[in-house]
């Protein structure tokens, strides 16, 4: 649903610490533990209506009232653009940014370039099998190099199981139906499983190249090629990030952690106002922004926002 917040309070500068994280033995699986304490995360305010989306790296998205921004926060670089600039209706939700692409959700999907918003041509099916399985999808919600995935909230699948996902070809406007439920690799154009997923279903797992965070239960698992796999702690709460190399994740505390060094930087959260609860982190290698929202049914009044949004530096020494 889209979300609108009011911009009233600027960004505080923080300071830095370096944390360090140690592997502890826990049966298959070993365990992530922290062994220190992360940057202090400041409050801050957007306007708009849908979370913040990051590509893991430099970008970061979100969506205003009428307008979308990316900030590149390695040059320290802004974009922005008009909904209307961009073939963008009311109320669209980034929902995903990977490889330089950023997924915006209006109803059916748009893909945008992360450095400077620049629309990127979608290909939608051209046959009618393929139209009304393509209208028939709620929520485009993953992008890779040659397809997007949707569907994950359509919960009227006839098995029970959960939601059918949908997958497009933004390339060529093929809409692909598969015959088991399985994590494919959006990157591939032939739409295989990702090995490394371990048979989960899609939307609870997600590949990053050799690598695969699970996400299907808890804790979370980073699973690896020809390396053990690995426990995420306290990665309980919403859908943990997971792209180029970088894992973040909310629990009891905030976790951005390299997936190539093992090294991760652990926030402690601030204390919430009544009625709201943490629902999403996005993270760069340089920031992390986390989202709070507004739980359902919270007593309206006296007038409140409907998200409430943290950020905080990510310490350089996790990636080395």
């Amino acid at each position: 649903m889209p979300i609108a917040v009011r911009l009233i309070l600027a960004v505080t500068i923080v300071l830095a610490t370096t944390l360090t994280i140690g592997i502890a033995s826990a049966g298959a699986a070993s365990t992530f533990t922290a062994d220190g304490t992360g940057p202090r995360i400041t409050k801050f305010e957007l306007e708009g209506p849908g979370p913040v989306v990051a590509d893991g790296q430099r970008y970061l998205v979100r969506a205003r009232d009428g307008s979308v921004d990316s900030w590149d926060t390695v040059s320290g670089i802004h974009a922005s653009g008009t909904d209307a600039s961009l073939g963008l209706s009311p109320g669209c939700i980034p929902r995903d940014l990977r490889a330089g692409i950023v997924l915006v959700d209006c109803g059916e999907p748009h893909l945008l370039s992360a450095r400077t918003l620049a629309p990127l041509h979608v290909v939608t099916p051209s046959d009618p099998a393929g139209q009304a399985a393509y209208t028939s999808v709620r929520d485009w919600e993953r992008v890779g190099a040659h397809w997007l995935a949707g569907d994950q909230y359509r919960c009227d699948h006839p098995t029970g199981s959960g939601c059918p996902p949908a997958y497009l070809n933004w390339k060529t406007g093929v809409m692909a139906g598969v015959m088991k439920d399985r994590a494919r690799k959006l990157d591939d154009a032939s739409l295989a499983p990702v090995k490394t997923c371990g048979g989960q279903r899609e939307f609870r797992c997600v590949a990053d190249g050799l690598n695969a965070l699970r996400t299907g239960s808890y804790p979370a698992v980073l699973a690896r090629i020809g390396r053990p796999a690995k426990r995420l702690p306290d990665s309980y709460i919403g859908q943990p990030q997971f792209s180029s190399g970088t894992i973040a994740w909310i629990g009891a505390k905030a976790h951005v952690m390299s997936a190539k060094t093992s090294r991760a930087a652990t926030f402690k959260l601030p204390t919430l106002s009544p009625g709201y609860e943490w629902a999403t982190i996005a993270a760069t290698h340089t920031q992390v922004v986390i989202c709070a929202l507004r739980k359902p049914g919270a007593d309206p009044t006296p007038p409140v926002k409907p998200a409430l949004y943290y950020r905080s530096r990510v310490p350089r020494s996790i990636w080395r």
